[in-house]
C-alpha cells in the first residue's frame, strides 16, 4: 500500500490495569510514535493506559479517538498489536472500528503491517486477529477466576482489605508457599473503636464523618478506580454499615453484585450451585467482627434516611448576604441576626475573641465602591460563555451512546441471523440496560445545552450597562445581587458608638482568581441624627480614598472551566431581570 503523505495518524496506548503502566509493553508502545513518523505520517497520542480493551463503550479516549477520526483531524489510527486495540470477546468492537475505517478510507498500522481494510485479504487477516484477541481475553479470565474459585472454597480472602482489616501472611505445607488470610488490623483498633461509638452517639452520617475528623482519625488511604480517597464520606460510611464482615460473617456471589448489575457468565461456568444459580461463599468469623449483629441493624435503622445535610430552617428575615461574609476577627462565616444584621457564628462560643457584627446596609455601602470591576469580570465571562456555547463538541456519554447503539443492532442481527450462545443474549440484554441509562443522562445534556442556549438570550442584561439595571433594583435586589457577585468579604472597623469607621479589606470575586485585597479602601461612617433628616437609621456617609489605585488584585479567572459559571451567570441575568 502506497502512504499517504501528511496524513496524522493517531497513535493508541493502551495497557489493561495501571499496576502495568510504565512496564516493557507501555515502552514498547511508545516506540510507535518514531515507527509511525518513520513511514511518513504525523503522529497524535492518544494515552489509555490502566483500562481493559474488553468493552469500547467504556473507553472514554478510544472513542474520542474515533469521533477525531470521524472529524477528519486524524486520517488513520494505529496500536502495537490488533490485541492493544480491541479485547472484545464477540469481535463487534473490532467490526466497528473496521467498518469506520472501511467508510472513512482509513488506515491502521500496527508494528510490522499497515492495514487497508478496504482490501478484502486485509479485512480478512484483521478479523482473524480479532477473533484471537477475544479468545485470549477469555482464556486470561477464566484462568484467573478459576484460582479465585478454588481460593475461595477454603475460606474468606480480601482481594482489597476494608477498613480494619489486613491481610497476613503465614508459611504453607510446602517450601516457600505462603498463604494469605484476612485478619483484623491491629494498627487501626482504636479508629474502629472510636467510629462504633461515634455510630452511637452522632445523630447523623454526617456528624459521624466530623467526629472522626475531629479525634484525628484520618482514613487511610483506598484506592478505587484509579483514584486515591483518603477522607471520610457519608457514602464510605454506608459501606462499612451494609458490610456483613464487620459483625462476622463474610459472603460473596450471588445473582448480582451489590451495585445491581450481574455477575460476569464466568460464575456459570466455574461457581454454580445444585440448583444452577451462582454460588453464595458464606463464612462465620466471629474473629473478624467489630460489633454484633444487633447494634448493625440498629444503626442501619437509625442511619437509613439519605438526609445527612444540615437541617435548614425557616427565616423570618431574608439576609441575602448569608455565605457572603466573613468575620475579620476569625474568620467564620457570619449568620444572619435581626433583620438587617450579621453576627460571626462564634459569637457564643469562645473560638471568637472579638465576635464581629454588621447591619446589611453598611456592607452593601462598601461593596458598592467595588461593584464595577466585578460586574466587568461577569460581562467578560459573559461574552466567553457565548463564543464556547455555540461551539460544543459531542459529549463522552453521547459517544457512547452512539457506540453502545451500533454494537448493538450488530449483536441483534448475529443473534437472528447466526443464532448465539446465552453469553451473546445475556450481553444484549447488558447492552439494552446501558442504553436506557445513557438515553436519559443525554437527554439531560440536551435539556443543559437547551438551557444554555436560552442563556444568550438573557446574558444581553450582563453584557451592556449592568450597573443600570442594578441602580433601579431595590436594596434587598441589590443585596442578592452583591451575593452573586463576591464571597469572603471582610470588612474592617474601628471606634465605638457615633465614632464607628468601616471599610472593605477584601473579598473575593465569584468570577475571578484569588482574593482582592483593598489598597486605599473607602471608609462608611454614620452621620449625626440631626443630619439625616429622617427618623429611623441615621444616613451612611462614603468617604472616597484618597488615591486613584484603591484595589490591587482584581483579576478574572482563566483557568476555571466556563461550566462551573452558568448556573451563578443564570441567577445573576435573573436577578438583574427584576429592574427590567
Amino acid at each position: 500500500m502506497t502512504s499517504v503523505a501528511l496524513a496524522t495518524i493517531g497513535v493508541l496506548v493502551r495497557n489493561s490495569t495501571s499496576r502495568q503502566v510504565g512496564n516493557s509493553r507501555s515502552e514498547a508502545q511508545a516506540d510507535m510514535v518514531p515507527y509511525v513518523e518513520s513511514l511518513g505520517f504525523g503522529t497524535r497520542l492518544y494515552d489509555e493506559q490502566g483500562t481493559s480493551g474488553s468493552d469500547l463503550a467504556r473507553r472514554k479516549v478510544t472513542l474520542r479517538m474515533l469521533d477525531d477520526h470521524r472529524r477528519g483531524e486524524i486520517q488513520g489510527i494505529a496500536a502495537l498489536d490488533v490485541k492493544r486495540l480491541t479485547r472484545d470477546q464477540f469481535g463487534i468492537d473490532g467490526g466497528q472500528i473496521a467498518k469506520q475505517l472501511v467508510d472513512l478510507d482509513g488506515i491502521l498500522v500496527t508494528f510490522g503491517k499497515t492495514y487497508d481494510l478496504r482490501d478484502e485479504d486485509d479485512l480478512l487477516q484483521f478479523q482473524f486477529q480479532c477473533m484471537l484477541a477475544g479468545i485470549d481475553w477469555r482464556s486470561i479470565r477464566n484462568t484467573f477466576w478459576q484460582g479465585i474459585f478454588k481460593r475461595l472454597e477454603k475460606g474468606p480472602m480480601f482481594v482489597r482489605p476494608p477498613l480494619g482489616y489486613m491481610t497476613e501472611y503465614t508459611p504453607g505445607e510446602r517450601p516457600g508457599q505462603l498463604i494469605k488470610r484476612p485478619t483484623q488490623n491491629p494498627d487501626q483498633a482504636a479508629m474502629m473503636a472510636e467510629l462504633a461509638d461515634a455510630f452511637d452517639s452522632c445523630a447523623t452520617l454526617g456528624r459521624v464523618v466530623h467526629r472522626m475528623a475531629d479525634a484525628g482519625y484520618a482514613r487511610p488511604p483506598t484506592r478505587y478506580r484509579g483514584e486515591v480517597s483518603d477522607h471520610w464520606t457519608v457514602q464510605s460510611l454506608r459501606y462499612i454499615l451494609e458490610n456483613s464482615i464487620y459483625w462476622g460473617i463474610w459472603e460473596f456471589g450471588g445473582p448480582k453484585r451489590k451495585n445491581g448489575q450481574k455477575r460476569s457468565v464466568v460464575w456459570y461456568k466455574y461457581a454454580r450451585d445444585a440448583t444452577g444459580n451462582n454460588k453464595v461463599y458464606r463464612f462465620e468469623v466471629p474473629e473478624f467482627a467489630y460489633w454484633t449483629p444487633a447494634k448493625a441493624r440498629q444503626w442501619q435503622e437509625k442511619f437509613k434516611t439519605t438526609h445527612d445535610g444540615p437541617v435548614i430552617r425557616e427565616r423570618k428575615h431574608s439576609h441575602p448576604l448569608l455565605g457572603t461574609l466573613v468575620c475579620v476577627a476569625c474568620g467564620g462565616p457570619m449568620i444572619g441576626a435581626g433583620p438587617d444584621g450579621y453576627v460571626c457564628r462564634h459569637h457564643r462560643t469562645s473560638v471568637c475573641t472579638r465576635p464581629q457584627k454588621l447591619a446589611e446596609h453598611i456592607v452593601c455601602a462598601l461593596l458598592r465602591t467595588v461593584l464595577d470591576g466585578a460586574l466587568s469580570l461577569a460581562a467578560d465571562l459573559a461574552e466567553r460563555v457565548e463564543r464556547q456555547i455555540s461551539v460544543s463538541a459531542p459529549s463522552a456519554n453521547a459517544l457512547e451512546l452512539a457506540h453502545l447503539q451500533e454494537r448493538s443492532k450488530e449483536l441483534a442481527k448475529t443473534l437472528v441471523w447466526v443464532g448465539g450462545n446465552q453469553d451473546m443474549a445475556e450481553e444484549a440484554g447488558r447492552l439494552q440496560a446501558k442504553i436506557d441509562r445513557l438515553k436519559e443522562l443525554v437527554a439531560d445534556e440536551e435539556t443543559e445545552r437547551q438551557a444554555s442556549a436560552d442563556l444568550l438570550e438573557t446574558l444581553e442584561r450582563i453584557r451592556h450597562a449592568p450597573l443600570d439595571l442594578f441602580e433601579e433594583l431595590s436594596a434587598e435586589q441589590q443585596a442578592r445581587v452583591h451575593a452573586l457577585l463576591f464571597k469572603s468579604v471582610r470588612i474592617g472597623y474601628e471606634g465605638r458608638a457615633g465614632a464607628r469607621r468601616w471599610w472593605l479589606e477584601s473579598f473575593e470575586s465569584k468570577y475571578g482568581s484569588g482574593t482582592v485585597h483593598v489598597l486605599h479602601p473607602h471608609v462608611a461612617r454614620v452621620l449625626p441624627w440631626a443630619a439625616s433628616g429622617r427618623l429611623g437609621l441615621p444616613s451612611l456617609r462614603v468617604d472616597p480614598p484618597g488615591v486613584a489605585d484603591a484595589v490591587n488584585g482584581f483579576s478574572a479567572d482563566s483557568n476555571g472551566q466556563i461550566s462551573d459559571y452558568l448556573c451563578s451567570l443564570r441567577e445573576l441575568s435573573r436577578a438583574l431581570a427584576a429592574a427590567s
